[in-house]
């Protein structure tokens, strides 16, 4: 965790902290007694979150699934083979 930069984790947090306040919003509007302040305070904490989120550089892609990646491709590669044509051959004169 030490290598997510600050400013990512912190507009994680926003964006949490609006959908909960816009949920909050939604559940008191369906209870009759609206509270505006949910709406105007979930809008602000995921416009903040999204802005900080993206002044950070994206993260490096992970090893994790390497071995599908290069089954995939080597898939798509045989895929494209058999699709493509074969040569034409010309005919000799």
């Amino acid at each position: 965790m030490e290598d997510i930069p600050l400013p990512r984790r912190l507009g994680n947090f926003f964006i949490l902290a609006g959908l909960l306040l816009v949920i909050l919003f939604t559940l008191s509007y369906a209870g009759q007694s609206a509270q505006p302040l949910f709406l105007l305070g979930g809008g602000a904490a995921l416009w903040i979150g999204y802005r900080l989120r993206r002044k950070t550089a994206p993260p490096p892609t992970s090893n994790r699934f390497r071995l599908l990646r290069q089954m995939r491709e080597k898939a798509r590669q045989r895929r494209a083979q058999r699709q493509s044509p074969p040569p034409k051959a010309e005919r000799p004169r």
